[in-house]
């Protein structure tokens, strides 16, 4: 009986190290994903800041053309 049970803590202890290696690569790989959308995030405002000065310039050009 004691072989049966020293057995069965050996594969739950097993079991308990790839539940914890599984949950430690989905924490890595929620951290890899915050990052990517804070950085898609900081490209789009960036974007966004480009765009509205590119609108200014293109309303200057166009008021100065037809104002020839």
């Amino acid at each position: 009986i004691s072989t049966t049970i020293a057995s069965a803590v050996e594969e739950q202890a097993a079991a308990t190290k790839e539940v914890t290696a599984n949950i430690n690569g989905t924490n890595q790989a929620i951290g890899d994903a915050n990052a990517a959308a804070g950085n898609a995030l900081t490209a789009s405002d960036g974007l966004a800041k480009n765009a509205s000065e590119l609108e200014v310039q293109v309303d200057k050009f166009l008021a100065s053309v037809r104002a020839m």
